[in-house]
């Protein structure tokens, strides 16, 4: 419109404009849209609640106000638009899919949770989100940080944008910050940031001209609000002895009784629908609730909000620290109000309700006005029940019990008689059953209509005749651990005497002394000569056994017992397991065979030796072949990078495997043949049980125990491990005698004692973390090289060996401490020169003459031995290194800094914590046997993970079980091979597994109540719970047939082709529910990418500009936007096909992944297909 017409419009009144007319107006003559957005772009953040200068509306306090200072909810558009009547309840399946569709929408392929712990700037335009994402790519690449967590490279580019944004720096002092920020060189220096990188930056910042609207101009983006809470770091301390509410959040309970959202009206204008909004709030939170308490799906019943009585059955340690942490996202900060609310509410501290009610709107606010009204309504039910479950000693309980009976309301004495009255409790666990019992019968009809779950009757009977009770379907997803091999059932952690702690700028150290170890008198090493003559060939080079090879020696070569070392890395347990294969040798060396002769039936034994990882698997290839080359004995290699056949299985007598591939040959039919002649079970560092790799173990030694039941032909299992504190549990799993064959040696047996440093960042800004850690790497190698001692660094990709060895050198020559490292006019200096002009790599030439070095398997085998001669020979004083030193190759220092505990795990899509056995290999190779007395291990992490490996390395971190995240997959291929028929079946081999063992130990992390294990003492019915959840998940996916009535479980085709080819069953779902026989090469990939196996696949920020690059690049279209999970599974695995070159780091990792699996998916497609006779599917698989 012109401005006359608008003007004349204007005249005839507001009633006549259109809602598209008002908008216009409004935009017009807003404050923001008159103002420079240049100006606006550079200027300082406003503080909160400072005036913007724009006209603000009374129509924005959303309602009439009754009264002031009281805080409404407008509730007038939730009426017209909500439905009338109850809310519908969403079904699991569809609430899965609309939260897997929102997150990916949202976040192209993050979670929200991912997507929540992003802090930072956050493009508020699209323009600006493209610039932020280009720019993330670009200081991402290889040339800048390259391999970094995504946060690094957020924080990295919050810190140039602020650089960019600072109106007192000009061009060319932009320029110089930047380079100096992200290279450490200056813009004239090689590897410095070149001018068109910088213009380059320059545009993007332009284009990103929201930034200083969230950040103030030159501020740090992530220093906002930050001054006012406690750091999220800093609040863990080290926490040698963590709470049970801390534990329990770090577990994943968040989950909040009362929307947080929600804010309640305090007048009773509102009153009624207050109470529809406060109830729905806090029926989610009981169905959240009930997931963790019960370990069952949601269930439909009433509830009266917050004017409910709560049972003391529902109310546990965490109840109230639940009730808050959605209101607090910091779960120290939730910990601490749970604590003070706790508090507010004792019933020894002679307050009344009113004065209680004061107390908390006080504390909480009235945002919480739904939980305090909760709170108070069963102020003695929570307060007693929660500090009854956190009582540590029997003279606490029995303060408690006192002060009930002493309540003058006589509430307490009620809820006394509850908390001891056993009807209660049934009462109210049968109150919750209903809901489920109604789903169960909409989901399984049989003939009379009503759900027929095994032994549902009083006297039903299951196929094998014995009586059943009545199965629970539970929540498997709820009850696995979160944390995985990152989980932490101990709630404290005690150091040694003399340990000690010092706070510094920006980290804190925690150092525990080296054990050392007093040798009795008496002690005596048994000497090679005195065993058997025929096994002396095998011992080249040696003398004696060592001390724990001594105390072992007779019962692994005398005996045949079941054996459990428990020893530190580099104790000789390789030795005690070649003591077990002799003895398994010489029981079939042929009968009348002469002292000094070999001669043995090859034909009759079989050995295996289950290694975790390809390259322990190759190097103890090596070192078998060798020893057992007199005996003319075969070692062979079986894991996923070589197939046997049938024949070189028959010929070989020792196979040295991983997990995976051992399971997957033994829970095939065809290989039983092999199976029966396999006599001894060697399982090396059998602490892998915690990993979420150990449900594999546990189903290998599960099945292996109940074969020798079946068969009685006796199988010796020995189990390696790093020492541990539940050393018991596993002996129990692997059905060792106690007083025979378990043996643990701690840390003084160790052959160098290891003095220990752990190091926690406090610092939240992951970007300025990461340079803090460089100059605590700087500083800690500056103290060994005093002493002339050699330090070996590990860090956690290929690019980042060279990036912290040229860090460490550029900061020596900034300090101009280089002759620390190589003293000027030596030898040593000469010969590295010279060495150096040799190097192939780049990176190595650049910092082998200062005395750095880097290796990495990326390296040519020639700068990798090269490398290992100068270290070895003493003229390298810093190896930066990744962790295939640590496997592969024998190097050891005096001392040794892992920097940084976080490396990217492709599996799970995300930068986890590295796994103990990677922590506990990499610690092993510090301390020089008969050069040290002592070695010095040091961990540098985050502030929060100090307590994870103080625990993990001072024998405080139990092993527990994963199973439960897995049980259908293991449960399924024991049905596909015969060894489960029926549900009875599948109970008695869940008591095999170390998940029994555990759930018996610890029931309160599996979510037993402490009364369901003295009613069962062996568990029965929870396994019955467990086995039936697992059977119906695998029916639904169409993998068995499961008779409810008579408890028969039955493979089919579906479920043989999942155990076979090591495929999860939720993928076989996707493949049954979408294959087609009509399917081309487009919808064939595309049914590949949404494998179960892919499930984690991300897309970041830094990716998408990649991945659509590629995308144009592959041969085959793909029809998703490349910010899909799905898509990018589709793009990379076309890309490894195609031979395309990819730049980052993660993606590089996830096409790794992609291509580990894409063999055996796409033959399990094939076999489908075959079964089913779609020939042109098949052809095309």
């Amino acid at each position: 419109l012109s401005r006359s017409s608008r003007l004349e419009r204007e005249s005839r009144g507001r009633s006549e404009f259109t809602m598209a007319e008002r908008e216009d107006l409004q935009k017009q003559y807003a404050y923001n849209e008159m103002s420079s957005k240049v100006v606006q772009g550079q200027r300082r953040g406003l503080r909160r609640g400072e005036p913007t200068g724009e006209v603000e509306s009374l129509r924005t306090l959303k309602g009439d106000m009754p009264r002031m200072g009281d805080r409404l909810l407008d509730h007038r558009q939730q009426k017209s638009s909500a439905p009338s009547g109850p809310p519908k309840k969403k079904s699991r399946r569809s609430e899965n899919t609309e939260m897997k569709n929102k997150a990916s929408v949202s976040g192209g392929g993050q979670t929200i949770l991912e997507l929540g712990n992003l802090t930072g700037y956050q493009p508020s335009s699209e323009q600006a989100r493209l610039a932020f994402e280009s720019l993330l790519t670009q200081i991402g690449s290889k040339s800048l940080l390259g391999s970094q967590d995504t946060q690094v490279l957020r924080d990295a580019v919050g810190e140039v944008l602020s650089i960019l944004h600072d109106q007192s720096l000009r061009d060319p002092e932009r320029h110089e910050n930047i380079s100096q920020l992200l290279t450490g060189k200056g813009p004239r220096e090689v590897g410095g940031v070149s001018p068109d990188v910088f213009t380059n930056f320059v545009r993007l910042g332009n284009d990103m001209d929201d930034f200083g609207r969230q950040n103030g101009a030159g501020e740090d983006p992530n220093a906002a609000g930050d001054a006012d809470k406690l750091d999220d770091d800093m609040g863990v301390a080290v926490v040698f002895d963590e709470s049970d509410d801390e534990q329990d959040n770090k577990e994943g309970n968040n989950d909040s009784d009362v929307d947080a959202d929600v804010v309640i009206d305090a007048s009773s204008s509102s009153e009624d629908e207050g109470d529809v909004n406060d109830a729905e709030g806090v029926l989610a939170g009981e169905e959240e609730e009930e997931k963790m308490v019960q370990g069952m799906g949601s269930r439909k019943r009433n509830s009266r909000g917050a004017n409910r009585t709560l049972s003391v059955h529902e109310i546990d340690a965490h109840f109230l620290q639940r009730q808050l942490s959605g209101h607090y996202s910091d779960a120290d900060q939730s910990a601490k109000m749970a604590q003070q609310v706790l508090d507010v509410i004792d019933i020894k501290n002679g307050a009344d309700l009113p004065d209680c009610e004061n107390r908390l709107i006080i504390l909480l606010g009235l945002d919480l006005a739904g939980t305090i009204k909760l709170i108070l309504n069963n102020r003695v039910r929570v307060w007693a029940c929660v500090t009854l479950k956190r009582a540590q000693t029997e003279a606490e309980r029995q303060s408690v019990a006192e002060a009930l009976e002493n309540e003058q309301s006589g509430d307490g004495a009620q809820v006394w008689k509850e908390l001891n009255s056993r009807d209660r409790a049934q009462d109210w666990t049968r109150d919750r059953m209903k809901g489920f019992a109604d789903d169960l019968k909409e989901a399984i009809k049989t003939d009379d209509g009503a759900p027929d779950v095994p032994g549902s009757g009083d006297s039903s009977k299951g196929a094998d005749g014995q009586t059943q009770t009545k199965a629970n379907e539970l929540d498997l997803e709820v009850l696995a651990f979160k944390d995985g091999g990152h989980t932490m059932s101990n709630k404290t952690c005690s150091l040694p005497d003399k340990s000690w702690r010092a706070m510094k700028k920006g980290y804190e150290e925690v150092h525990v002394p080296a054990v050392r170890s007093i040798i009795p008198k008496d002690e005596k090493l048994i000497e090679i000569s005195s065993l058997p003559a025929w096994t002396h060939g095998s011992f080249k080079g040696m003398d004696k056994l060592n001390r724990i090879q001594s105390k072992m020696c007779d019962v692994a070569l005398k005996s045949s017992e079941n054996l459990l070392l428990c020893a530190p890395t580099g104790a000789g347990k390789t030795n005690v397991a070649w003591l077990t294969m002799l003895n398994i040798l010489g029981q079939f060396r042929k009968p009348n065979t002469p002292e000094g002769e070999l001669s043995f039936d090859l034909d009759a034994f079989k050995i295996i030796f289950v290694a975790p990882m390809k390259a322990l698997v190759q190097e103890q290839v090596k070192n078998f072949s060798k020893r057992f080359q007199q005996y003319g004995v075969v070692v062979r290699e079986l894991s996923g990078d070589s197939s046997l056949t049938r024949q070189q299985i028959a010929e070989t007598q020792v196979l040295i495997t991983t997990p995976e591939k051992f399971d997957v040959v033994s829970r095939q039919g065809e290989g039983r043949a092999f199976t029966q002649l396999i006599k001894l079970v060697i399982i090396d560092e059998i602490h892998l049980l915690h990993d979420e790799r150990g449900p594999v173990l546990e189903s290998i030694v599960a099945r292996t125990i109940r074969q020798v039941e079946a068969t009685a032909e006796p199988i010796r299992l020995v189990g390696l491990s790093a020492t541990l504190p539940n050393y018991a549990d596993v002996a129990a799993l692997l059905r060792v005698n106690p007083e025979k064959g378990l043996f643990f040696f701690d840390h003084s047996y160790r052959p160098v004692p290891l003095q220990m440093q752990y190091i926690g960042t406090t610092e939240k800004n992951a970007f300025r973390r990461l340079q803090l850690q460089n100059s605590i790497c700087y500083e800690k190698a500056m103290e060994q090289r005093k002493n002339d001692n050699q330090i070996l660094i590990f860090v956690h990709s290929r690019i980042e060996t060279g990036k912290t060895a040229k860090a460490l050198r550029d900061i020596a020559a900034e300090k101009s401490e280089l002759n620390r490292f190589v003293r000027d006019g030596s030898a040593t200096q000469e010969i590295l020169r010279e060495e150096a002009a040799a190097a192939k790599n780049a990176d190595l030439k650049d910092v082998l003459p200062y005395g750095f070095a880097i290796h990495h398997a990326g390296l040519a085998r020639e700068d990798r031995e090269l490398v290992e001669d100068l270290f070895a020979d003493r003229h390298i004083g810093v190896l930066c290194t990744t962790a295939t030193l640590a496997w592969g190759v024998n190097l050891p220092a005096h001392a040794v800094i892992i920097k940084g505990t976080q490396i990217y795990d492709p599996a799970k899509g995300r930068w986890a914590e590295l796994s103990p056995l990677d922590v506990l290999q990499m610690l092993g190779r510090a301390g020089r046997p008969q050069y040290d007395s002592e070695g010095e291990g040091i961990i540098l992490t985050q502030h929060s993970e100090l307590q994870y490996y103080l625990s993990l390395t001072n024998l405080q971190l139990p092993v527990e079980s994963q199973l439960i995240k897995s049980l259908q997959d293991h449960m399924n291929a024991e049905i596909a091979l015969g060894s489960i028929q029926t549900i009875s079946e599948a109970i008695d081999w869940l008591g095999y597994t170390f998940l029994f063992i555990r759930m018996l130990r610890n029931p309160s992390s599996y979510g037993i109540a402490e009364s369901s294990l003295r009613d069962d003492p062996r568990l029965k019915k929870r396994r019955l719970d467990l086995v039936h959840t697992a059977a119906s998940m695998l029916e639904k996916s169409n993998l068995i047939h499961y008779d409810r009535r008579s408890g028969a479980l039955q493979s089919t085709p579906l479920g043989r082709v999942a155990s076979q080819f090591y495929i999860n069953s939720s993928s076989m779902t996707v493949y049954n529910r979408h294959m087609r026989p009509s399917m081309a090469d487009i919808d064939l990939l595309k049914l590949f990418s949404l494998s179960g196996e892919f499930s984690h696949i991300t897309v970041r920020e830094e990716e998408k500009l990649e991945l659509s690059k590629l995308a144009g690049r592959v041969p085959i279209p793909v029809k998703e936007n490349p910010a899909e999970p799905s898509a990018k599974v589709n793009i990379l695995l076309q890309a490894y096909i195609s031979r395309l070159k990819l730049e980052g780091f993660a993606l590089v990792a996830d096409m790794a992944f992609i291509k580990q699996s894409a063999a055996r998916i796409m033959r399990a497609l094939f076999e489908i297909a075959l079964r089913r006779g779609w020939a042109s599917l098949a052809k095309l698989c």
